[in-house]
């Protein structure tokens, strides 16, 4: 049921960050300085997976997807950055090594070495498909722009794949993809989550597809697929699986669930925030005009791309206090904003605690609302 909760979020939150600095959202705006951060890429999914998807969680480790993560585990950059590219301390990942550790001269391995961008580059891989000719596509997915830091590789890639007999193991690996799965629906709920989104934002999506592997680490991300011909959104999820938290060193046993849906939330909620906040790009700008107040780490250039990444892991407490025991809250609101402080977004715990609690935004809201 659409009701006047729709955006609730988006306007609390809007107007603590501009009461933090003094201006009005009401106030004339200017031109904004920020692009919009709503990004929509497109697909042609068949008849019969727009059936089968509609309204559905697909969870899955995909054999192209996990060789990119295995091709990157392997890389100079991995063994320098350890956390940022793979997960080094389970047992699966002690077993890929001794697979492909002989093959670290190959040449896929030499040419990811050559290459200096992030591990969420490769994202695009998850589109294509082993065949018999090597690797194909995309065949369903729109990536083709986003390929470009693999596509002049693939050949290397198949050649990599055939060379070290990949398909064995993972298809020796089946039993435990399949028990992260399990474990992934069983500690996630992403239909609670999916149910807040659509409780407090406008937009539908009709799928939640969720990619995991057990190398990923700190890659989070999401794109979100419009189909070309019918009205179908689905929204694909690049996460860890829960082996990664389970042996995190910097995430306790007791909080490793928590964190685990915390890595999926603030991902399912950026295609909610994100096109809420391109409709006061203006304010946010006038809002965090300085932006080293709000962040001191690299990356998120402009106003609206810091005021998202506040904004998804803010909204994670209002869904998590409902649905956690308050001893668990606790414990994930505190490495919550000992995590993002290590990021740099030095006024999380304010913004987070003034977004949960702030009644007279609650009150200006339905003032607004109404009239």
């Amino acid at each position: 049921m659409k009701s006047t909760r729709k955006h609730l979020l988006v306007i609390i939150i809007l107007l603590i960050a501009l009461g933090a600095t003094g201006c009005s959202a009401l106030e004339q705006m200017g031109r904004s300085s920020s692009l919009g951060t709503d990004t929509i890429q497109y697909a042609d999914f068949p008849e019969q997976t727009l059936r089968d998807r509609q309204g559905q969680v697909l969870i899955e480790v995909p054999p192209i997807y996990e060789l990119m993560q295995v091709g990157l585990a392997l890389t100079e950059a991995s063994e320098a950055q350890p956390y940022r590219y793979t997960h080094p301390e389970t047992e699966y990942y002690r077993k890929m090594r001794e697979t492909f550790d002989p093959y670290q001269d190959h040449a896929w391995i030499a040419a990811l070495n050559e290459e200096t961008r992030s591990p969420t580059s490769y994202r695009a891989i998850f589109a294509y498909q082993f065949t018999p000719q090597g690797i194909e596509g995309p065949q369903i997915y729109g990536v083709d722009h986003l390929s470009a830091a693999f596509q002049p590789s693939l050949d290397l890639m198949a050649d990599f794949a055939k060379e070290t007999n990949f398909d064995a193991f993972y298809q020796q690996h089946q039993p435990f993809y399949q028990d992260e799965i399990q474990r992934y629906q069983d500690t996630v709920p992403v239909q609670s989550i999916w149910d807040f989104m659509e409780e407090n934002f406008s937009n539908e999506v009709d799928s939640y597809h969720i990619v995991l592997s057990p190398l990923m680490v700190g890659t989070n991300n999401t794109i979100k697929f419009v189909d070309r011909e019918n009205d179908f959104t689905e929204i694909l999820l690049f996460v860890p699986s829960p082996v990664v938290m389970r042996n995190h060193p910097l995430i306790p046993e007791e909080a490793a669930s928590q964190t685990l849906t915390r890595s999926v939330f603030t991902e399912i909620d950026h295609n909610y925030v994100n096109p809420a906040t391109d409709r006061h790009l203006e304010a946010i700008d006038r809002a965090m005009r300085r932006l080293s107040d709000w962040h001191t780490g690299s990356g998120y250039p402009t106003a609206a791309l810091k005021f998202n990444e506040y904004f998804t892991w803010a909204i994670f407490f209002p869904w998590a206090e409902q649905y956690y025991s308050g001893e668990q809250y606790e414990a994930i609101f505190e490495i919550t904003v000992e995590h993002m402080n290590m990021r740099g977004f030095i006024q999380f715990e304010a913004f987070a605690e003034e977004s949960h609690s702030h009644r007279e935004a609650v009150e200006r809201l339905s003032r607004i609302a109404a009239s």
